[in-house]
């Protein structure tokens, strides 16, 4: 390696994000794996990711119109706190997307409990 002047490059440790307490109760999952709708603003998804960039870690929510398979609300930003996803949501309301009763889905992240 050191005539190829290559380096071994060691991976970073696991980082745990969703820490749960004892006793925490989850909303009943109403989609039940049916990720289809028949009208738009009806039946959204949500989830977030993590983006790793030269200044850290920025962490993306969206949500998904499950009619259009559009993304209809985002938000960006360096936490991962209940407000990243409250601000998406309110996004896909501002603009419209959201109907009475709509059904928002997400996984059982610490910010949807």
């Amino acid at each position: 390696m050191g005539e190829l002047d290559l380096q071994a490059v060691q991976p970073r440790a696991y980082r745990v994000t969703d820490i749960h307490g004892e006793g925490d109760d989850y909303p009943d999952d109403l989609l039940d794996r049916d990720f289809t709708a028949d009208a738009p603003g009806t039946r959204l998804l949500g989830d977030i990711t993590y983006l790793r960039t030269t200044q850290g870690w920025l962490y993306l929510a969206t949500v998904i119109d499950l009619a259009t398979r559009m993304v209809v609300g985002w938000q960006i930003t360096n936490h991962m706190r209940t407000s990243l996803v409250i601000d998406a949501l309110e996004m896909a309301r501002l603009h419209g997307h959201l109907q009475p009763g709509a059904i928002v889905h997400h996984d059982r992240g610490t910010q949807f409990a």
